[in-house]
């Protein structure tokens, strides 16, 4: 992955200004999971590894 993205992701899980803790023990649905946005969303995600259940979507079978 490229070092940019990388950097933007880590900015993404370590912001202040998503409460994150509100997604634990949550289940949450993502649809559009290749696209550029909800991809990034979910890199985010998978890096606080809150103890959350994610369901995505996407067009293409090859994922992020």
């Amino acid at each position: 992955m490229n070092s940019i993205l990388e950097e933007d992701i880590k900015n993404i899980a370590d912001s202040k200004l998503v409460n994150w803790q509100e997604f634990n023990n949550k289940s949450i649905l993502i649809t559009g999971a290749t696209g550029l946005i909800c991809s990034i969303m979910i890199k985010a995600f998978c890096k606080k590894k809150l103890n959350l259940k994610m369901y995505h979507h996407g067009r293409s079978k090859q994922f992020i």
